[in-house]
């Protein structure tokens, strides 16, 4: 692999077009690199970017890179995991220390709809879907590593519903759920 060159500051767009071709040209196509069209971008950040791709036997990838390097690369050993739940479903799908900490998760057969850090509304972003639509990808955005669980407001066909999603027990910040 060959480095890119760096020329001086580079704006978001070349963020993205930069790390977006050492995704794509980092991993061997056998062991699971990802094509053009199924490569979702996280987030991106002056310098940085992350992604998340799925394979051709369906196993969730994720990885980041600055302007020069991919510095996280890898995959899920199993195809599908976790599960679709059927008929709903949230999961917890990786974490990137970006700018910032963004969680990501997937939910199965809904949609978000909101999420908060205790009465705090979050960042949320629809970044995608993978495992032929049935799971939406979502990256939620922190300013730094948070702990405790998350309210997640979903929609189901019409119907609104709440999750608690917990982050884990380290971290900067703290988030407590909504009642």
């Amino acid at each position: 692999m060959t480095p890119v060159q760096s020329s001086g500051p580079v704006g978001l767009g070349g963020v993205i077009n930069r790390t977006r071709a050492l995704v794509m040209s980092s991993t061997p196509r056998e062991r699971a690199a990802p094509d053009p069209e199924g490569l979702i971008l996280i987030q991106a950040w002056p310098g940085g970017a992350a992604y998340m791709w799925e394979t051709d036997d369906q196993r969730q990838c994720d990885g980041t890179a600055d302007l020069e390097v991919v510095w996280i690369q890898r995959c899920n050993l199993h195809p599908v995991d976790p599960p679709i739940s059927s008929p709903a479903g949230v999961h917890s799908l990786g974490t990137f220390f970006t700018d910032g900490w963004v969680r990501v998760i997937g939910t199965d057969h809904q949609e978000v709809v909101g999420a908060f850090c205790g009465n705090a509304p979050l960042e949320v972003h629809r970044v995608g879907t993978i495992l032929g639509g049935a799971r939406t990808v979502y990256a939620l955005w922190f300013p730094n590593y948070t702990k405790g669980s998350v309210t997640v407001v979903l929609d189901h066909e019409g119907v609104t519903s709440r999750t608690s999603l917990h982050l884990g027990d380290v971290g900067d910040l703290s988030c407590t759920p909504t009642p």
